[in-house]
């Protein structure tokens, strides 16, 4: 009765296995799909990857050189073009603003950016595999202590143009508090700096990198939004966005998403929910 209890047992584990391994790769592309996505996401033979400079959530420069060399936008772009077949080519845009003028421009295939309502107009993106709290940061001496304290009468509240946080307030409009724009990171960060805003407005991890540019500064603890990152395509391009999907839900069950964030030292991002 034992060696038949084990046997049954047995097979009952080997089955599992094989159920767990048939499921695994019967959503697997096929040859055609990835042909089909190929021609797609890469039509130049290239996959040219969108790369917002001013971000120190998507990229990492060299200090030197002030090159990419790594960053969220740069991992997924690296391993999304090695599992296509093709090489990695980064095109940079110095800001979400000036990418957006050349939306339309045909010299980039993927960009790696917070989905937004306002985006989808001309962008199709995959699920998140990535999210980041939209807090503020303040100076030391700031009575600003939690995100709804930013909204009054008299404060200025400085946010990159066009970003993921000058459209959720787009959405959102606050009640007594005034939005000052600059064009890049840069610029809203030396709004704060110089006085001429009491609060700027950023998803954390960009806010944790210009915290050590202004000593005795607050990044707040609470939030005001969770921006979700993802892939996005040029509209239309259905073969791509399938293909595109399918390496981020396998990328995200693999752990490669963590991968990412830990070797590009993105403390203030996190692996998005499934």
């Amino acid at each position: 009765m034992n060696r038949e209890i084990i046997g049954t047992v047995h097979k009952l584990i080997v089955g599992l296995f094989l159920t767990m391994a048939l499921a695994a790769c019967a959503g697997a592309p096929t040859a055609g799909e990835t042909a089909a996505a190929r021609a797609e996401l890469a039509p130049t033979g290239k996959l040219r990857v969108a790369l917002l400079m001013g971000s120190a959530l998507f990229v990492k420069k060299d200090p030197a050189s002030g090159e990419a060399r790594g960053g969220l936008a740069v991992e997924a772009g690296r391993a999304l073009a090695a599992r296509l077949g093709v090489p990695f080519e980064p095109v940079g845009y110095a800001t979400i603003g000036k990418f957006m003028e050349a939306v339309k421009s045909g010299d980039w295939d993927i960009i790696v950016v917070g989905i937004d309502p306002a985006r989808a107009a001309v962008l199709d993106f995959t699920a998140p595999f990535v999210e980041v709290d939209s807090t503020y940061l303040v100076p030391g001496n700031s009575p600003i202590l939690g995100a709804t304290d930013a909204d009054q009468p008299t404060v200025r509240i400085a946010v990159v143009a066009k970003s993921g946080q000058d459209l959720y307030f787009a959405r959102n409009p606050l009640r007594h508090a005034t939005l000052v724009r600059g064009e890049g990171a840069p610029a809203a960060f030396e709004l704060l700096k110089s006085g001429e805003a009491h609060a700027f407005a950023e998803n954390r991890q960009v806010l944790m990198a210009f915290a050590k540019q202004l000593p005795g500064s607050r990044i707040l603890i609470d939030r005001f939004d969770v921006l979700p990152i993802a892939i996005a395509l040029p509209k239309g391009r259905s073969a791509g966005l399938a293909y595109a999907q399918d390496f981020v839900q396998r990328a995200t069950g693999a752990g490669e998403v963590q991968e990412w964030l830990q070797r590009a030292g993105l403390n203030g991002a996190r692996v998005a929910a499934r």
